[in-house]
């Protein structure tokens, strides 16, 4: 599955100066309001950063089930262990998908989220 069919629009998040159409996401019905003053902003500003939030669980919420990734999250109570080789495997996939994501809308990455968040910032333009 290509990366942009796997996103996913939020709150904040402002991929919404793409076109859903073009990019294949999937607009929340309460950003459908903000999705016109978001463009219009965007358009303004030429360039502008967002938070792009993507459908597969973070590293701590991963309860398995894609081949090759063993599941990464925590039991209750416990903590998760950023140098497991799980985590650490499944959280440089989610990255991979971000980069794949990024360089199919040619933007500029800022940040990837993996733990908490799977996600990443991106400068770009209302193009």
């Amino acid at each position: 599955m290509k990366a942009l069919n796997r996103l996913s629009v939020t709150g904040l998040v402002a991929l919404a100066c793409l076109s859903s159409a073009q990019a294949g996401l999937t607009i929340n019905r309460h950003d459908a309001g903000n999705l016109e003053a978001l463009r219009s902003e965007a358009a303004q500003d030429k360039s502008a950063i967002y938070i792009v939030q993507m459908r597969d669980e973070p590293v701590i919420a991963y309860k398995g089930g894609l081949a090759g990734f063993k599941a990464t999250q925590p039991s209750k109570g416990g903590k998760l262990k950023s140098t497991d080789q799980n985590v650490q495997d499944y959280a440089a996939h989610l990255e991979a998908q971000h980069n794949r994501a990024i360089r199919s809308v040619n933007a500029e990455k800022v940040y990837s989220y993996r733990y908490g968040l799977n996600g990443f910032a991106a400068r770009m333009s209302a193009d």
